[in-house]
């Protein structure tokens, strides 16, 4: 870990923290011209910055100072703000923790980017460009990954770009829970998974164990969870047979920016594979959960056949990451227990998805919506090397975004009550030339909802589907929209554009509009359902995550922490200006 990239870490953290921290309005500052100072017990933090549309404040890393000193930590900052911040003294302590592994990571982090142009970032794809992406835009921890020493940091992070096999097991059917597509048999995966030499020595290993593989089913496993979880906490099903561990075989994999999702680096045409790590990253453990499992083919299924049966949608380009297998195991013990911490029953489980550059044609590549967020090590955007290489104008590549990505995600959630949280990492985009062309939605297991109200598109949707999928109050599942897109992605675009090229916000948000309201006039049809999920409202509810995490803690829960709300947002798109 090189000092001056620590450095950089420590800066660009302690900025981040103080503009969530005042976004979410956990504390307050005061501020003449671009000069904000805010006043704790313990010290007082100036620094330079600016006020974006959405009431955040753009914070240069370099002008920070606590008491006029240059000497500054974001681990020093939260304890002197823990009066203001109402967390405990067990909750600092374990945050200081989830600090430290992300100031750690991110020196890393930075020293990787420091490698690479703006150009050679713009060059890269999927994957590889993933090894160079921010982590999670408004979580202040957001490279914790509580559980893993540098070791395991240094093997399996995103950032490290390193590849590594996986372990294996064959699990008795009838103690899983699992959901294969029509189409999709235990033949075709074990042809994803192995080659025929490795699908002999399986079938031979069966065999003297005594078992039939029509009885069991495969079950690839991250080598981490492998050693610390499954062989100890699983044991007894080791002993029985139940669970016959297969060894470390396969392809190589690596890890993308969620970490538990890994690509086929061998072959990259085979799936990706989604797997269970029971660390805590980003608010909760990195578990697989039963409920979507048996499903989660179904809901692919679903989504492939409104999308190929609706003229917009279809036009429009979008188009989805099946996942057409999904496979789970319940802990023998604690899936006895009526409300055990979430973790023990989400350690072993795996989903099989399509791989996002199987969807490219020619002169296309697939990138993260994540990525249009991204700087180089110098700070330029990304998203302005796309622009430029596109031979659009910026307004026109907005406009484009726009009809490609958010139009269709509002349509989806019209016509049909369907919503996707629509953050940078569940949402990926295709560009022909760097000229956005289609919207990828995946991740389905947990971040598709639909709506309560009766809708007659739900008529034909399963049963099982319906029953399983989350449904949500029209005013709430705006949101998944609205805060999932546009706050925790798009809060962090539309700066970056107004900096580097001049582009006013107000302009970026009123082509946004445009689209929006060219599509609300050409489908009258829908008139009922515009007035159900309105997007030009003077006010939009804040929802807030980091003081969340402060009031929950580390201890454990049976559910997932929950967000809360903060004091209403002026509409960009009506002229709101949060100053």
């Amino acid at each position: 870990m090189k000092p001056q990239f620590y450095q950089t870490a420590l800066r660009s953290r302690l900025a981040h923290m103080i503009s969530e921290l005042l976004f979410e309005e956990v504390i307050t500052c005061t501020h003449h011209l671009n000069n904000y100072t805010v006043e704790l017990p313990q010290a007082t933090y100036s620094f330079k910055g600016w006020k974006t549309i959405w009431g955040m404040v753009r914070i240069i890393p370099q002008s920070i100072r606590r008491n006029q000193s240059e000497d500054i930590s974001p681990i020093q900052f939260m304890i002197d703000a823990q009066h203001q911040l109402n967390i405990s003294d067990i909750t600092l302590a374990n945050y200081i923790e989830d600090l430290q592994n992300t100031l750690y990571s991110e020196s890393i982090y930075y020293e990787k980017l420091d490698t690479v142009s703006l150009s050679q970032l713009a060059d890269l794809t999927d994957v590889n460009l993933e090894q160079y992406l921010n982590a999670h835009p408004k979580l202040i921890a957001n490279r914790g990954r509580i559980g893993w020493g540098t070791s395991s940091l240094s093997a399996y992070s995103p950032e490290s770009g390193k590849f590594f096999k996986l372990n294996y097991l064959a699990i008795k059917k009838s103690y899983c829970s699992y959901g294969f597509s029509e189409n999709y048999s235990q033949l075709n995966m074990m042809e994803d998974l192995f080659d025929e030499n490795e699908s002999l020595f399986v079938k031979e290993l069966l065999k003297r164990k005594s078992v039939s593989l029509e009885n069991y089913i495969l079950m690839p496993v991250h080598p981490w969870q492998y050693q610390h979880y499954i062989q100890p906490q699983f044991s007894a099903l080791f002993h029985n047979k139940t669970i016959i561990d297969l060894g470390v075989l396969g392809d190589f994999y690596t890890p993308r920016i969620s970490i538990r999702t890994l690509t086929n680096v061998s072959r990259p045409n085979k799936p990706d594979l989604k797997v269970a790590i029971t660390i805590i990253n980003t608010s909760c453990y990195r578990g697989i959960p039963a409920k979507y499992i048996k499903v989660g083919h179904q809901i692919s299924d679903m989504l492939k056949q409104i999308i190929s049966s609706d003229k917009f949608l279809s036009t429009s380009g979008m188009n989805i990451l099946e996942e057409f297998a999904g496979i789970h195991c319940d802990h023998p013990y604690q899936s006895q227990i009526a409300n055990p911490p979430y973790r023990y029953n989400e350690m072993l489980g795996a989903i099989f998805r399509t791989q996002d550059r199987s969807l490219c044609q020619e002169n296309e590549r697939c990138v993260l919506t994540s990525s249009l967020a991204q700087t180089d090590k110098n700070g330029k955007p990304l998203i302005l090397e796309y622009i430029a290489r596109s031979g659009l104008s910026v307004s026109e590549w907005i406009l484009q975004y726009a009809n490609t990505v958010i139009v269709p995600l509002y349509h989806l959630m019209c016509k049909y009550g369907i919503a996707m949280v629509s953050h940078g990492q569940n949402i990926s985009l295709i560009m022909k030339d760097y000229i956005p062309v289609s919207a990828i939605l995946k991740d389905f297991h947990g971040d598709l909802r639909i709506a309560d109200s009766i809708f007659d598109e739900h008529k034909h949707l399963s049963k099982d589907v319906r029953d399983t999928l989350t449904h949500l109050p029209a005013n709430y599942l705006i949101h998944d929209l609205v805060t999932g897109h546009f706050l925790t992605l798009l809060r962090y675009v539309s700066p970056l554009l107004e900096e580097h090229a001049e582009f006013p916000e107000t302009s970026f948000y009123q082509n946004i509009k445009n689209a929006l309201s060219a599509y609300i006039s050409n489908h009258p049809e829908l008139a009922e359902r515009f007035k159900l999920f309105p997007l030009f409202e003077t006010e939009i509810l804040k929802v807030t995550s980091n003081k969340v995490w402060f009031k929950v803690g580390y201890g454990d829960t049976a559910e997932r922490p929950l967000p809360e709300l903060g004091t209403p947002l002026k509409n960009p798109f009506v002229g709101g200006l949060n100053v």
